[in-house]
Order: structure tokens, then C-alpha cells, then sequence
């Protein structure tokens, strides 16, 4: 075991442990490096944000829950321009982590969506896949996902993906695709359609019934 170690979570805060115990904790500041990006984002926020990069924006939605998400647009080496990432009305998050590394891409999110923690979304790729001719065919664009949808522990959303509304994403889901059927529980490795007419609500069971 190291004597000192270091642990980043989405909201941006770092815990430093000595022989596995905490002694430390703080937040990490946001970085946002370049010009004309406009970030609008409710007074209070947890969402920690990360930018290199021009003419990018974020808007996110008026919050009643908690919003423990890391948007990252961009990195050192390799700056991203004009992207746009909207999130609705009433977001809740416990730890999620949205990573943009191509231009002009657009990510919509819609009102009332719940997501876990330990969510992944990768909206683009990190590296290039192409053809036998040359030509790249893994470019991220755009991602949308609707209106009361809920992302549940560790599952992870992939570039180009859409999610319609007041659908389900099982824990651990790898999601990849054009979900366009509204009202469904989406699951598994890659995620399909497995239930259908289905809705979810905030509440637990017991509170529910």
C-alpha cells in the first residue's frame, strides 16, 4: 500500500489518504481555457466543468436534486470547438462524468432525467478507427436523450447514442444506437430493448404504493 494516494471524484473534489485513510479533502476548481464560451449553469451547482476550447456552450436547467456531474469538453492536447451541451429542468445526478473531444458536437438532455453513479458518457471517441481506405469512422456528433429518463449505476453512454423519453437504462449497460421507442427498459452489454411499456418514478416502492 502507498504510504500517500489520491482520489478524484465527479463533483471535483479530491480526497488524499494516507495508508487508507482520508486526512484531506478539497474541491477542484473549474477550467475553462479559451474564448467565447458561455456557460449558464443554476447558482449552487455541484456540476464541475472543464473546457479547452472556443465558442462552446452549456446550459443546464433549473435544479431541485443534486447534481454531482463532470463535463469535460476538450483536454490540453487536444482543444474542442463550438459544442453545445444543454441539460433540462429538475436534473438529478449522483456521479456522472460527459467527455467531448470532437467539434460541433451537440449533446440535449432532456427535463426530469435521474442519473446514478459511476456513469460513463463517452461522446466521442478517444482515439481513431478507419477504413481500409483511410477514412475515419468513429466521429462523434451529437446525443440526445429525452425527457424522464433514467441512467442507472455504472451504465455507459456512448457517442451518437438516442434515448427516447421515459425510459429505463439498467445498471452496467453498455448503450450504443438509436433508442427511439419511448417507455422502454434498455439493458446488457451491448444494451437492447428489454421490456417495453414500461415508466419509472422517484419515489421508492414502499413510498410509491
Amino acid at each position: 500500500m502507498k504510504l500517500f494516494s489520491k482520489k478524484k471524484f465527479p463533483n471535483g473534489r479530491q480526497h488524499v489518504y494516507f495508508c487508507g485513510i482520508k486526512i484531506a479533502s478539497y474541491k477542484i476548481k473549474n477550467t475553462i481555457i479559451g474564448e467565447n464560451n458561455k456557460i449558464s449553469i443554476p447558482d449552487g451547482s455541484k456540476i464541475r466543468l472543464s473546457i479547452y476550447g472556443d465558442n462552446n456552450t452549456v446550459i443546464v436547467g433549473n435544479h431541485k436534486y443534486y447534481d454531482n456531474l463532470y463535463i469535460r469538453i476538450g483536454v490540453p492536447d487536444c482543444y474542442c470547438n463550438d459544442c453545445t451541451v444543454i441539460i433540462g429542468d429538475d436534473f438529478s445526478c449522483n456521479g456522472a462524468t460527459m467527455l467531448l473531444l470532437e467539434d460541433n458536437t451537440s449533446v440535449n438532455i432532456g427535463n426530469d432525467c435521474m442519473f446514478s453513479d459511476q456513469i460513463m458518457m463517452w461522446f466521442s471517441d478517444t482515439h481513431t478507427v478507419t477504413d481500409l481506405n483511410g477514412k475515419i469512422i468513429n466521429i462523434g456528433k451529437s446525443v440526445k436523450i429525452g425527457n424522464h429518463v433514467w441512467i442507472g449505476f455504472g451504465a455507459t453512454i456512448l457517442k451518437n447514442t438516442i434515448i427516447s423519453d421515459n425510459c429505463v437504462i439498467g445498471a452496467g449497460s453498455l448503450v450504443s444506437g438509436k433508442f427511439e421507442k419511448p417507455n422502454c427498459a434498455i439493458a446488457g452489454n451491448p444494451a437492447k430493448i428489454v421490456k417495453e411499456n414500461i415508466n419509472w418514478d422517484r419515489r421508492r416502492p414502499k413510498q410509491y404504493l
